[in-house]
């Protein structure tokens, strides 16, 4: 019925629009990303920008996918199919696109939770830091403490 198609292309516009924001989101995070790794030193950057020049790559072939499978051409091939099948290849697309948009929300997430543990370890590193530096700080303090009691007890020693 009419509807139904129309319904059925309502709901594929509101997911292409959903992957395309994802996609949108993805790009912004990888930016900031590479803006935090190129800020690393140089010793320890190499491993995250080798990274992100992956992430970089599936995210453009996912961009790929998503020009292709919205395309005219696609769309026109894919209404004729569909009408063409019937009922019963109304579930087998919809079950085939279902399964299109599976592996690019699965990379997605995989990418999301990569960027997490890097952030974590970021984290990590400056509480770290955080550390040193305050150890660092009760040392000095401590040695000039020392120095001038030295310079109390033997004042010719001292500048």
């Amino acid at each position: 019925s009419p509807f139904c198609i129309s319904e059925i292309s309502e709901q594929r516009k509101q997911k292409i629009a959903e992957i395309k924001a994802g996609l949108k989101d993805a790009e912004a995070l990888i930016c900031k990303m590479d803006l935090e790794a190129r800020s690393l030193q140089q010793n320890v950057k190499v491993m995250p920008l080798a990274k992100l020049r992956e992430y970089k790559s599936d995210l453009n072939n996912l961009k790929i996918e998503v020009k292709r499978m919205t395309s005219a051409n696609f769309n026109q091939a894919a209404r004729n199919d569909f009408l063409e099948a019937g009922l019963a290849g109304k579930k087998m697309a919809v079950a085939a696109q279902r399964g299109d948009l599976v592996v690019p929300a699965a990379k997605l997430k995989q990418s999301s939770e990569r960027i997490k543990e890097s952030r974590q370890t970021m984290l990590d590193t400056v509480v770290r830091a955080v550390s040193v530096l305050q150890d660092l700080r009760r040392q000095r303090q401590s040695l000039l403490n020392t120095q001038e009691v030295v310079c109390i007890f033997l004042p010719l020693c001292c500048p």
